[in-house]
């Protein structure tokens, strides 16, 4: 397939040995409704496994009948960071694109997702445009799985936001490159993911501008072991982690880091005295065992732990 460059939307993949995800959200972006012409769109893929390299294969498979021009590309090295800045080089350098949509590989979106953030992209004038992003439990979920706190992302109404921050279902203008330093998506944050956080961060210190389309959008697919106490425990303290290390990195300041330490002190203290003194209430009794752990992952944070979940 020849190179297109006259591209108006580039969307764009990282992908990491998830090639049935992958694929599922492949087949989503070819079920699109847009009034963009499909000579218009790129659909690229950064592969980020350089061993097994499957996404590269599943995109050699699917390119000859897929609806839009599909492409893959080889990461110059692992981690998700540099997937990130494969897809924004290949979107906006190698294709040309005037906007870079960008979806992980365990999700799908729905028909109108591509239009309905392309519409607010230009609408608000912004940066950078967020969606609605809705869990989707495989197999059958317990009731207490569904409902659980940390599937489900508020979404403020469609239009201008404070900040946007996490890649999962965004939309770039490739104005903001202009605003970035390279490597856009800081490399540090390789495998203990975070790198989304500081990117948006870094933007919005440039003057960023963020909207949000809260009519588009998208799933994150959650399998039988996504679905579990111990997953999400894990995940809690994890987010916490990366947080606070983010944070640490900007200020860079040891008065800062003591008053942290001394407050997540604190916290875990009186998580541990909440979860003695509700014995009565399951809920009450998992609430401080959430606050426990978004306060050790910032602690770890804090002793320079990390939690390489791309490696």
């Amino acid at each position: 397939m020849s190179l297109n460059t006259n591209i108006t939307l580039a969307i764009g993949i990282p992908s990491f040995r998830r090639a049935d995800g992958l694929e599922k959200c492949l087949q989503s972006l070819a079920r699109q409704i847009t009034t963009l012409a499909d000579p218009q769109i790129v659909v690229i893929v950064a592969e980020n496994d350089l061993d097994r390299q499957e996404a590269l294969a599943l995109v050699a498979q699917m390119a000859p009948s897929f609806r839009f021009a599909l492409y893959g590309y080889l990461s110059d090295a692992r981690g998700i960071s540099p997937a990130r800045n494969a897809l924004l080089h290949h979107g906006f350098v190698t294709h040309g694109a005037t906007a870079l949509a960008m979806i992980d590989d365990d999700q799908w979106v729905e028909p109108d997702w591509i239009e309905r953030m392309y519409h607010t992209l230009q609408a608000q004038g912004a940066d950078v445009v967020g969606c609605k992003v809705l869990p989707d439990f495989m197999g059958t979920p317990h009731t207490w799985v569904q409902d659980y706190g940390i599937f489900h992302r508020k979404t403020p109404p469609t239009g201008p936001v404070q900040m946007i921050y996490a890649t999962c279902g965004v939309m770039l203008s490739s104005r903001l490159m202009a605003k970035m330093a390279r490597p856009a998506f800081d490399e540090a944050y390789s495998f203990t993911g975070g790198g989304d956080t500081d990117f948006f961060l870094r933007l919005k210190d440039a003057g960023g501008v963020f909207a949000v389309c809260a009519e588009a959008v998208a799933h994150e697919c959650y399998p039988p072991d996504r679905q579990t106490l111990a997953y999400i425990n894990q995940r809690t303290e994890r987010l916490s982690m990366t947080n606070m290390t983010t944070r640490l990195r900007r200020k860079n300041s040891i008065a800062f880091a003591l008053v942290a330490f001394l407050g997540e002190t604190l916290n875990m203290a009186v998580a541990t005295f909440a979860f003695a003194c509700t014995f009565y209430s399951l809920k009450l009794r998992q609430t401080a065992v959430r606050r426990f752990l978004r306060a050790r992952g910032k602690m770890r944070a804090l002793l320079g732990a990390s939690f390489e979940m791309y490696r």
